[in-house]
């Protein structure tokens, strides 16, 4: 019995804790509301002044859109962390997908959302931009490097770790278009992608 009142005990204290730290949220979140609100309202201010030009004007409309839609998702915010109903790992888990989709979406990072498995995956980069060893590249300028040496030779981007690929290359001479590549300066990882052991050459 007394075992059974420690653990009702323990888990009311756990309650309460999860409902300070609501509160706590809630209020960060309203007065941090409150101050984009004030800022918005001296936004439009300066927006309606008569000395305000008509593309200034519409410069500061833009910015009260922005804060605007920002607001809406703090809102968002704040009705999610104060509704008991979301303290479950899967109320959790949505949000965090659906948060990290809205984060992606203007960045053109390639991403799979699998709302059944409540998951989101990174596939790769933002289209155009190839990614190899922490540093990211233009695919434009790339493939126009290798073209100055070989205009027959080829190269892909191929999927390698989280936001990260490898190149492969192949050319008629590989060793000459690597050889090529550095001569003119190209970063080591994209001549080494026409690096063959031994010297050898791809078909």
């Amino acid at each position: 019995a007394r075992r059974r009142l420690r653990v009702q005990a323990e888990r009311l204290r756990q309650q309460q804790a999860l409902v300070r730290e609501r509160a706590r949220i809630a209020e960060d979140l309203h007065d941090d509301l409150g101050a984009r609100l004030t800022e918005v309202g001296l936004i439009s201010s300066l927006g309606v002044r008569p000395a305000t030009s008509l593309e200034k004007a519409q410069d500061y409309l833009k910015e009260v859109a922005d804060k605007s839609r920002e607001m809406v998702e703090a809102l968002d915010e704040i009705v999610w962390a104060v509704n008991p109903k979301r303290d479950d790992i899967p109320s959790v888990t949505s949000y965090l997908i659906h948060y990290a989709e809205r984060i992606f979406e203007p960045t053109q990072i390639q991403c799979r959302l699998d709302v059944a498995a409540q998951s989101l995956t990174v596939t790769g980069p933002p289209g155009g931009i190839t990614a190899i060893g922490g540093y990211r590249f233009l695919a434009a300028e790339i493939e126009a490097q290798v073209a100055t040496v070989d205009p027959a030779a080829t190269l892909l981007a191929l999927p390698g770790g989280l936001l990260a690929q490898h190149l492969a290359g192949s050319a008629p001479d590989s060793a000459r278009v690597h050889a090529g590549l550095l001569a003119n300066g190209a970063n080591p990882l994209i001549a080494g992608a026409f690096r063959r052991p031994g010297g050898a050459r791809a078909a």
